[in-house]
C-alpha cells in the first residue's frame, strides 16, 4: 500500500479538481470506443470460447462514421482454442464486409496478436490460428475494397462480446440490420449517445 505525505496528498487532490471535466471524459472515452472516420464503416468483432466441446460464438457490429449501428451478425463456429475462435471473428468479419461490398471498412478487434498478424507483425499465433487469418487476409488483398484493421481496448467491445456470448446458443447464424436483439439495445443506445461509462 502505498502512503502520501501531506504535501503529495495536497498535489493529488489539487490536480484533480483543477483538471477540467472535459478532459478527464475524452481520457476515458479514448480507453473504450474510437468512432469511424467520417465516410468509413466499422466493424466491430469478438469470439467466446468456453470449450472445443461446444460452439463458440461470433458477434459482430456493424457501425457508420457517427457510431450509430448499422448491422448485428451472429455465427457459431467449431473451434479448439479461443484464439482460433477469434481467428474465425476476424475471418467472419471480412466475408461479411465483402458480402456488403463495403467500399471503406475498418476491422477493429480487442485481440492485440490478432492485429499484429494483421499488420502483418510478428506473433506466436498457432499454424491453425494463422491459416484461418491468411484466408482472410487473401480476402482483403484479392478484392476492391478498401479494409484497414486496427486494435482497440476490451472494454470498448462490450456490443459485440455480449452478442458472441449469445450466438454460442443460437441454432443457426443470424443478422439483424434492424430491430436488434433486445439484450444489445442499452449498449447500443449508449454507444451511439457516446456514455463511456457504461463501458467500464
Amino acid at each position: 500500500m502505498e502512503y502520501l505525505v501531506p504535501q503529495q496528498k495536497h498535489t493529488q487532490l489539487l490536480r484533480i479538481l483543477t483538471t477540467p471535466r472535459w478532459y478527464l471524459a475524452i481520457s476515458k472515452l479514448q480507453k473504450t470506443k474510437r468512432p469511424p472516420l467520417i465516410n468509413q464503416l466499422k466493424i466491430n468483432y469478438d469470439a467466446s470460447f468456453v470449450s472445443n466441446d461446444t460452439y463458440a460464438g461470433i458477434g459482430l457490429i456493424l457501425r457508420d462514421g457517427t457510431g450509430s449501428c448499422k448491422g448485428v451478425r451472429a455465427e457459431r463456429c467449431n473451434t479448439l482454442s479461443p484464439e482460433e475462435a477469434e481467428g474465425c471473428a476476424v475471418l467472419a468479419a471480412f466475408k461479411w464486409a465483402q458480402e456488403l461490398s463495403l467500399i471503406n471498412c475498418c476491422i477493429e478487434d480487442d485481440s492485440k496478436s490478432i492485429s499484429d498478424y494483421l499488420l502483418r507483425k510478428r506473433t506466436n499465433l498457432s499454424w491453425r490460428t494463422v491459416s484461418i487469418l491468411n484466408e482472410a487476409m487473401m480476402i482483403k488483398d484479392t478484392t476492391n475494397l478498401n479494409f484497414s484493421t486496427s486494435f482497440v481496448f476490451r472494454s470498448a467491445n462490450s456490443v459485440a462480446d455480449l452478442l458472441a456470448k449469445e450466438a454460442r446458443y443460437f441454432h443457426s447464424d443470424q443478422t439483424w440490420l434492424d430491430n436488434y436483439p433486445t439484450i444489445l439495445c442499452p449498449l447500443l443506445s449508449a454507444d451511439t449517445n457516446s456514455d463511456p461509462s457504461i463501458f467500464v
